[in-house]
């Protein structure tokens, strides 16, 4: 198996599982009976969206241990 088939097909799974954790989301509860929800009905927390930071955070790391992948491979040729 060539060196650009074992970086690409994990490459491939990552980013498949990826964009599938977003289909498991579904519409926020109501903010009237929720018991999660403060008096004023802001959820616990505030409402910052972490959603995007993680798959940014994530994409990143796999980007540089496949770069850092690829530099030992090369270093051992």
């Amino acid at each position: 198996m060539t060196l650009r088939k074992k970086i690409f097909i994990p490459a491939l799974i990552c980013v498949s599982l990826l964009f599938s954790v977003s289909t498991f989301a579904g519409d926020p509860p109501p903010i009237g009976g929720d018991p999660t929800t403060d008096p004023g009905g802001t959820p616990i927390g505030g409402s910052a969206p972490i959603g995007s930071g993680l798959v940014l955070l994530i994409g990143i790391g796999t980007a540089y241990g496949a770069r850092k992948t690829f530099q030992l491979q090369t270093e051992k040729d």
